[in-house]
């Protein structure tokens, strides 16, 4: 067993939601058949840009295994030293090329109830409320980011006496001046939404039809803005995706100025990213060779600006995996109420780089939008930043 194994199902007390779990298991041998028949389905990686051939960890495990790989997810807190996406990036394993797995959690049921997916809602829901929850493991992790330079904490608002919780330091906010607005009077200049690694998604998008771009690109546009009534403005268009990592800052600001005319939110939980060895790229979420049709399906903040000269412009703030929407009382995104109440007969003039809310703890992306022509391309100055180095990390 590797040293990522040994982490991932290490043998420690469950704590309840996970109890909770096994006891699903141990009273139903329908449950512990649906497990075993995803086990037996199984796939190795092959060969395949962009993904590398390798063993699957989940091969030959038991139902106790994914108890325990879940109990120690429940526990996990990222830290500069362990990479946040490291139990979410190998749960995709589970259910890669995986039809059994996929139907085990989220239509497998038993006496007509969805037991398993149901279940990973309470965990969902369980782990919020761990994340906001002051404890000495959350302190530990807390520290590690605050001590660590490439955080910049000085760029950040420290309260009196620290962050209590994690969701409280993951949503910390910016000093004033701190993330200054490039060009902001020049209308024609767009500006990143969050901190994020940017994925190009090629141009020529289309509408109902599915389509192929750079890799295995996908993206149905009317899909991903649940049917908004202009959204064939963005035919032809071009598409962006901003992705945040888990040390990013997290909260999500206009990419434009102009007027707010519309805003939903659409989606729900979705247990399982259905290509996400391929997006994740062992950690590269820069690189263009995923299915981002997917993203239809989680939990999103639909924004549409009208802009004076450019066209409408389309934000979709998306929250992925274990922070997809569960409910009135947690939700992965989280929006300012006034941005909340527009349309477009009632619009609201907002300012790029003003601020519309933020996501709470996991993966999270905003998509951008824009008609035919507007936006061919990322385009920086010589001397312009375009990323920062690290040291080699482990997942863990």
């Amino acid at each position: 067993m590797t040293r990522d194994e040994m982490l991932l199902f290490e043998k420690k007390p469950l704590c309840p939601i996970v109890e909770e779990l096994k006891g699903i298991f141990e009273s139903s041998l329908e449950a512990q058949g649906a497990f075993k028949e995803a086990i037996d389905s199984i796939k190795d990686f092959p060969d395949e840009p962009p993904l590398k051939p390798k063993k699957n960890i989940w091969s030959e495990k038991d139902y106790m295994d994914y108890c325990y790989y879940f109990n120690n997810w429940f526990h996990f807190l990222a830290t500069p030293s362990k990479v946040g996406l490291g139990f979410i990036m190998h749960f995709t394993e589970f259910y890669y090329n995986n039809e059994k797995a996929s139907y085990f959690l989220n239509t497998f049921k038993i006496n007509d109830e969805p037991v398993i997916y149901d279940w990973t809602v309470k965990f969902i829901m369980a782990r919020g409320k761990f994340m906001d929850t002051p404890s000495t493991e959350v302190q530990e992790a807390i520290a590690e980011w605050v001590n660590d330079p490439a955080t910049h904490i000085e760029d950040f608002r420290v309260p009196g006496g620290g962050y209590r919780t994690f969701n409280e330091f993951f949503t910390r906010e910016l000093k004033p001046g701190a993330r200054p607005v490039s060009s902001a009077e020049d209308d024609a200049v767009i500006v990143a939404p969050a901190d994020c690694e940017l994925n190009m998604i090629d141009s020529a998008l289309t509408g109902e039809t599915v389509i192929e771009t750079k890799g295995h690109n996908k993206l149905n546009v009317k899909q991903l803005l649940n049917g908004y009534y202009s959204w064939d403005r963005f035919i032809g268009g071009t598409a962006l995706s901003c992705v945040l990592l888990p040390s990013d800052y997290h909260h999500y600001h206009s990419p434009v100025t102009g007027k707010l005319v519309h805003y939903e939110e659409a989606g729900k939980v979705y247990f399982g990213l259905e290509e996400a060895p391929s997006w994740f790229h062992n950690g590269n979420v820069g690189a263009s060779d995923a299915d981002f049709s997917v993203f239809e399906q989680f939990h999103r903040a639909i924004f549409i600006f009208q802009t004076e000269r450019f066209g409408q412009v389309a934000m979709v703030a998306v929250g992925l995996n274990t922070i997809s929407k569960i409910g009135a009382d947690m939700s992965s995104i989280n929006t300012a109420n006034k941005y909340k109440k527009i349309d477009d007969q009632n619009p609201l003039l907002v300012y790029k780089g003003e601020q519309l809310g933020h996501f709470k703890y996991g993966g999270s992306l905003n998509i951008l939008l824009f008609e035919p022509g507007v936006f061919k391309g990322v385009k920086v100055h010589q001397g312009q930043r375009i990323g920062t180095l690290s040291k080699p990390a482990t997942l863990f």
